[in-house]
């Protein structure tokens, strides 16, 4: 019953705000607001080693069985075919998990100069999710690093209409959804925003503090994750 409340009131503050990027400062809770965001998938279930590789016309089938809108994609490599197949099911990749390591270089793979330009019209997202052995998570004197690294990327994907999205996640440099706030405001980008993870929130901060952490990232917030509650949970 715990995870049911707390995912009850998580879609409540958060799938309505899902690649918003207008100016909010309040949310009440108790109004009943319409979904008209899409709503998708991450791709980990059908590129896991633990279940037989799922093609992806078959992939697009299901998902439009189960009502979803579009799936997330991983890196370069079969981001376009995947695109291809799946607007034909009248689908869309929302979002790519995109890896960014500070440390070294490129900070990220070369080959999205060539893939960013061929996805003009897509509106996806890139997620970024930033890496560092030099720096501890959501340690502030890495920002002007990330940052300087940030606006090149969204100034090279911006005449496509590619936006970028700071992803936190356990573990990495930028691990809580202030810190993804917060990299997104010193970008001072207008395609440049962040990404709240209810999972990755809830292993990093206290459950009371959610409706604060949400209000306070409101602002620059461009997608929402639900997905992991109870791993989360489970495995704080």
């Amino acid at each position: 019953m715990r995870s049911r409340s707390i995912l009850s009131f998580a879609i409540s503050l958060l799938l309505f705000s899902c690649t918003q990027q207008k100016e909010t400062t309040t949310i009440d809770p108790g109004e009943i607001r319409a979904l008209s965001n899409p709503i998708f998938v991450f791709n980990n279930a059908f590129i896991s080693n633990e279940v037989q590789q799922i093609s992806l016309e078959d992939q697009a089938v299901l998902l439009n069985e189960l009502g979803f809108d579009g799936i997330e994609h991983q890196e370069v490599e079969g981001l376009l075919e995947t695109e291809k197949v799946f607007k034909n099911h009248g689908l869309n990749i929302y979002a790519d998990y995109m890896k960014i390591d500070i440390d070294h270089e490129p900070h990220y793979l070369l080959a999205w100069k060539e893939v960013i330009p061929k996805l003009k019209g897509s509106n996806i997202i890139l997620w970024t999710h930033i890496h560092s052995e030099k720096y501890q998570p959501s340690d502030e004197s890495a920002d002007e690093e990330v940052v300087k690294i940030l606006v090149e990327l969204a100034d090279f994907a911006e005449p496509y209409g590619v936006r970028i999205a700071i992803y936190p996640h356990t573990g990495f440099l930028a691990e809580k959804s202030d810190d993804s706030y917060r990299l997104a405001v010193r970008a001072n980008r207008s395609n440049v925003g962040s990404v709240f993870n209810l999972c990755h929130f809830l292993k990093t901060e206290k459950e009371e503090n959610l409706k604060s952490a949400i209000n306070r990232t409101l602002p620059r917030l461009f997608a929402v994750s639900i997905s992991g509650l109870t791993e989360a949970i489970h495995n704080p």
